[in-house]
């Protein structure tokens, strides 16, 4: 199953109209690029003209062949220059460029044409709802992940290391199928759980650790995120106990609470009222999640402070936690998507306190 990307840009092009551009405008953010026009290389800008034949990708040498097998039926121009090898494809007209822009090209594109006229993130917009063959490739993705986490919570034993772990869930997702990690894996145990985005060093697992695993595997450009909470080697003491049954509480109210048109700070605010009832709100320390999709973090942001609402097709996180300096923490996390039905989770397996490791 293959993405029209000339109906992506034709969408973009459309709403550029809409909102009173009628120029030429650089597409500089690699993932917009990819959605556009299927190109995955290092280097690439696309040229969006006022009419589908004027549209061209720019890149270098390097992806000549890649660039002509990923986007059939686009004018690709190849030059080590690339963006002003681009900009003299460009007719008459004003040049927009996207918010995210680096200086530098604006610079450059300012002594060739002019300033550039900046445009709001419509492309992000139009990536925040998913299509077929998004969903699809967001689906693999998971399955990916949810299988190879599974594996590796068997394999788990005292005295591993966290960066052992986290290398062998990256192998597991190559095996698997996955083109390679959606993001640097996170393995905390022990104290270290307590920190939300541990990066995994060579501690030692001990017997009693609280263990947070938050990984994904990327398909085809897109990113899957999920994350299991463990204990390691024996059965959880009360307090580990209380802490995982509330923020597993915390992630089903918001779950239940995903619908179309349902506000994102709603979301955010079930979740974080059933930890305030369990005492724990202040141990909350970030937003319940964020979408995923060609990058791992993009639209829709949810948070307390969130703006929008739930559209149909958006898939995005929900993942609560509660981290206490000293004793660890504790975070549940899964991929899921919305429609009309309600949520549908991506990400599979336990949400209990399993033990692992002998």
């Amino acid at each position: 199953m293959r993405a029209d990307h000339l109906a992506r840009r034709n969408r973009v092009r459309a709403t550029l109209n809409h909102e009173g551009f009628r120029g030429w405008l650089i597409v500089s953010t690699p993932a917009n690029v990819r959605y556009l026009t299927g190109f995955g290389g290092s280097n690439g800008f696309l040229l969006l003209g006022p009419e589908p034949d004027d549209d061209a990708l720019g890149t270098d040498g390097r992806y000549a062949d890649q660039s002509a097998e990923e986007c059939p039926g686009l004018t690709v121009v190849i030059d080590r220059a690339t963006l002003a090898a681009l900009l003299e494809q460009a007719g008459p007209g004003s040049i927009g460029v996207e918010e995210s822009i680096a200086w530098g090209q604006v610079a450059q594109i300012t002594v060739l044409r002019g300033e550039p006229t900046r445009v709001p993130p419509i492309i992000e917009r139009e990536r925040s709802v998913k299509d077929e063959v998004e969903l699809r490739l967001l689906e693999l993705a998971c399955r990916v992940t949810s299988e190879s986490l599974d594996v590796l919570a068997s394999e788990v034993r005292t005295g591993c290391s966290e960066i052992a772990l986290a290398r062998r869930l990256e192998q597991l997702f190559g095996e698997r199928g996955g083109d390679d990690r959606a993001f640097a894996t996170i393995v905390a145990s022990g104290p270290n759980s307590a920190i939300p985005h541990h990066r995994p060093g060579d501690r030692p697992l001990e017997r009693g650790d609280l263990l947070v695993i938050d990984a994904g595997a990327c398909v085809g450009g897109y990113h899957a995120d999920m994350t299991r909470t463990f204990v390691v080697g024996t059965d959880p003491t009360e307090e580990q106990s209380r802490l995982h049954a509330a923020v597993r509480d915390a992630q089903q109210r918001a779950m239940e609470a995903c619908a179309v048109g349902v506000a994102a700070a709603e979301l955010d605010a079930a979740a974080r009222g059933v930890l305030r009832d369990a005492g724990l709100e202040d141990r909350f320390t970030h937003g319940l999640g964020h979408g995923v999709g060609l990058q791992i973090h993009e639209a829709p942001g949810i948070s307390q402070r969130a703006v929008g609402s739930i559209q149909a097709d958006m898939a995005f996180t929900v993942e609560p936690g509660v981290y206490l300096p000293g004793l660890g923490g504790v975070r549940i996390e899964d991929t899921l998507v919305v429609d009309d039905t309600g949520p549908r989770v991506l990400t599979f397996g336990s949400r209990e306190l399993r033990v692992v490791g002998d």
